[in-house]
């Protein structure tokens, strides 16, 4: 790659891919948790996740480039780890290593997004720049209502049972 469209274009593939796979990881997370706040949460971030596949496929006709792949060592990595999390059960245990792991997608993604965002601007890709935005305050949203999960019920609910199971 000698020139920064040519990354450009990587990187869509790169978060293309890893969106697709996000959809197809979700709904066994949503199955796994146990707390119906985080199931809602995890299933309207499956929704705002098809959303940001079709503006990735927006940007890709846009710039009438292919923005498929069909590889991303890091997000294979990180969501095999999390199908490994998901079989120990429906436990608050599950569901802090749910938001755990939702977490540290957000961050790849919210990374990756803004990367994406700056390059477009530097490149004066306006409209696809705007998408990539979008995508990126979705990605923010979403860490900070799983940050909030975390500090609140359902890691409170987990060390109420373990106090109550001593």
């Amino acid at each position: 790659m000698n020139n920064l469209h040519e990354h450009f274009v990587n990187g869509l593939k790169y978060i293309n891919y890893a969106e697709n796979q996000i959809v197809k990881a979700l709904p066994d997370m949503i199955k796994a948790a146990s707390d119906e706040e985080l199931k809602s949460g995890l299933r309207e971030h499956l929704a705002q996740t098809q959303k940001q596949i079709e503006r990735l496929e927006k940007i890709g006709i846009i710039l009438k480039e292919n923005v498929n792949t069909n590889s991303n060592q890091i997000i294979s990595s990180i969501l095999a780890k999390g199908k490994e999390i998901i079989k120990d059960g429906r436990t608050y245990a599950v569901d802090a290593a749910i938001i755990a792991h939702a977490q540290i997608v957000e961050h790849y993604e919210i990374a990756t997004y803004s990367t994406l965002t700056s390059w477009a601007r530097v490149m004066e890709h306006e409209e696809e720049a705007e998408l990539l935005e979008a995508s990126l305050e979705e990605e923010k949203e979403a860490s900070d209502k799983l940050a909030k999960l975390a500090e609140g019920g359902i890691l409170q609910a987990g060390i109420n049972t373990m106090a109550l199971n001593t």
